[in-house]
């Protein structure tokens, strides 16, 4: 079953220079494709080709100049302001390159806001933040302060929040973007048990080609068109030498 569907989807960014000079500047360029619910998609591509703005798209935080996108079957466009907010709320957890965690609160703080936003019950809130901080290895920082932590540790718990209200696909922009190669590793395959193991539908973007090949999917961008989509069919590191290939001529 198709948990999105992108139908001829254009994004055009105008910038007025002067009082009769508009500049129009295109980021997403006709471009279809539709994704299986429990898939785990990696989209790369050099600075500038359209990565960010297509998942800001996806997750309801931007609007398409032209096309639409199904979630289920349902336009975005279709949904009111509040059905929009419901939607990224409860059906989408965002992960970050910059984290977006609060200094001022502490770890186990961080993860609860969206659920306490939420009015859900204090009760089912500690026992998902046990849940998860307990999967991720960080249930002993709970106490302690966003700045006390790792960046590694700092993104961990980012993807703990995401998975706060339960959400049924991931958008993760450059979570690994900070990070050296080991919590970069750390991240990634964090990403893949949720996947794997909760069926998470992931969307990742990154201009890494070992993280990407975690995927089972990749999308080249180019120019804000879909110029390759490369099918996982191989073991990881097979795939890697295939995806580094492809983009040395890219």
């Amino acid at each position: 079953m198709d948990i999105l569907q992108i139908c001829n989807l254009k994004k055009t960014y105008r910038k007025k220079i002067s009082k009769t000079n508009v500049v129009e500047t295109m980021a997403i360029d006709k471009i279809d494709f539709r994704i299986e619910s429990g898939s785990f998609i990696s989209i790369m591509g050099k600075s500038g080709c359209g990565k960010t703005t297509l998942l800001k798209l996806i997750g309801g935080l931007d609007t398409p100049t032209e096309g639409e996108i199904l979630y289920k079957g349902q336009p975005l466009a279709e949904l009111s302001h509040d059905q929009l907010a419901q939607y990224r709320r409860e059906q989408i957890g965002f992960v970050f390159q910059d984290y977006n965690l609060m200094d001022s609160l502490t770890i186990k703080e961080n993860i609860m806001l969206p659920m306490l936003l939420d009015n859900k019950k204090l009760k089912e809130i500690e026992k998902s933040v046990i849940c998860f901080t307990q999967r991720f290895g960080i249930r002993k920082h709970l106490n302690k302060y966003p700045g006390e932590l790792s960046g590694g540790e700092q993104q961990r718990v980012s993807i703990c929040r995401a998975l706060s209200n339960n959400p049924k696909l991931i958008l993760a922009d450059e979570p690994t973007g900070n990070l050296d190669s080991k919590s970069s590793k750390e991240v990634v395959t964090c990403l893949k048990e949720l996947n794997q193991e909760l069926r998470k539908t992931v969307i990742l973007v990154t201009h890494d080609p070992y993280i990407a090949s975690f995927a089972d999917e990749v999308l080249l961008l180019k120019d804000g068109k879909i110029e390759r989509r490369l099918v996982k069919y191989m073991e990881k590191d097979q795939f890697f030498k295939i995806l580094i290939e492809h983009l040395n001529v890219y």
